[in-house]
């Protein structure tokens, strides 16, 4: 028996929260069979694990540390007899409609090594004397974040600075680190024009500065314990030349926002954010000194961009899929897992977008 699910009014596979999903239920059947029901279910949920060793060798111990939300769980029946007598299924094909009206406030769907936040459909295949045969098909929910509707603060330019003494540069001459972005709130496929001043007064010489967009992920355990951990994940870096001791270079710098998730932060599992991190690369046993500037990405770019005269011809999003950063399979139950797709706009070049 093959069972397959289309998705009637969305054939992307993509919903936002409060849309309805309706779907089509196709099993094509070799041989006539008997069984119970024909079962559909609408599952939606975030889940972490991650390990922890506590204690002092050689009596090391290993915590599994879990956290995990639902947010759909729904069950339709597609077939049953209405006695509770088994139902024969014909050979050929047998087509079923289901639909749903998903909860308006689920967050966007997300997958890391340990962790995500999924959508599926399942469909059971109940039977009595053999094992039930289960047909998952997941789905991608994305919440909106419209830039327009967070905040002016992301329409400004955002300036950071560090200055920097050596351990051993035994001068009271510092390396002053400044690095700037027009505004702050961004969508994938738009560029991040970067603002680097370097004034190296010191005698360490800094072999080159990486400038790269940082995913952060937070997650929170619920059992054993509530904790948080928190992983790092590199989307894209460029550097710079070098700045030898006791001198200043200037910089500008673009970096590609690739397919990603938007913020996320109304689940409590799993958070999503991101940063801008600039790290002056130096030699020896010196801490590089860094900045971090906070960047949110959102699934709608600032009006004013698209009203401009570059961008009036702006196409519509196209959804890829996100990038592959580990292999896919969810190392906290082994399940296969798809890389959800996002929105991504095709831009000429940016603007900064008025106030």
């Amino acid at each position: 028996m093959d069972c397959d699910v289309k998705f009637l009014n969305n054939a992307e596979e993509f919903y936002e929260p409060g849309q309805n999903v309706k779907i089509r239920v196709t099993l094509n059947v070799a041989k006539p069979e008997k069984i119970n029901k024909i079962i559909c279910m609408f599952h939606g949920y975030a889940k972490c694990k991650w390990y922890e060793e506590r204690g002092v060798s050689p009596n090391v111990y290993i915590d599994v540390l879990r956290g995990r939300e639902s947010y759909v769980d729904e069950t339709f029946c597609l077939l049953s007899d209405s006695d509770g007598k088994q139902v024969e299924l014909t050979t050929g094909e047998h087509n079923f409609d289901a639909s749903y009206d998903l909860p308006s406030n689920i967050p966007t769907s997300f997958w890391c090594r340990n962790g995500q936040i999924k959508y599926k459909v399942r469909i059971v295949v109940d039977r009595s004397w053999k094992m039930n045969s289960n047909y998952d098909f997941p789905f991608t929910v994305i919440q909106p974040l419209n830039l327009n509707s967070e905040g002016l603060s992301l329409r400004h330019p955002i300036k950071e600075e560090k200055a920097k003494n050596f351990m051993l540069d035994f001068t009271s001459e510092k390396l002053y680190m400044s690095a700037s972005i027009p505004f702050s709130g961004y969508v994938p496929g738009q560029s991040i024009n970067v603002f680097l001043e370097v004034n190296n007064q010191s005698k360490t010489h800094v072999k080159e500065v990486k400038i790269s967009l940082k995913k952060i992920v937070l997650m929170n355990s619920r059992k054993p314990k509530r904790n948080t951990k928190e992983l790092v994940f590199s989307e894209g870096k460029v550097l710079t030349d070098s700045i030898p001791a006791q001198t200043s270079r200037s910089f500008e710098r673009r970096i590609i926002v690739p397919s990603l998730p938007p913020n996320i932060t109304n689940c409590e599992t799993i958070k999503v954010l991101y940063q801008l991190r600039i790290k002056a690369m130096t030699s020896g046993f010196n801490r590089c000194p860094k900045i971090k500037i906070p960047i949110t990405i959102g699934t709608v770019p600032f009006s004013n961009i698209l009203a401009s005269p570059s961008y009036m011809k702006l196409p519509p999003p196209t959804y890829e899929e996100a990038l592959l950063e580990e292999s896919l399979v969810d190392s906290s139950d082994g399940e296969n897992t798809d890389q959800p797709n996002y929105p991504v706009f095709t831009f000429d070049n940016d603007q900064r977008p008025t106030t």
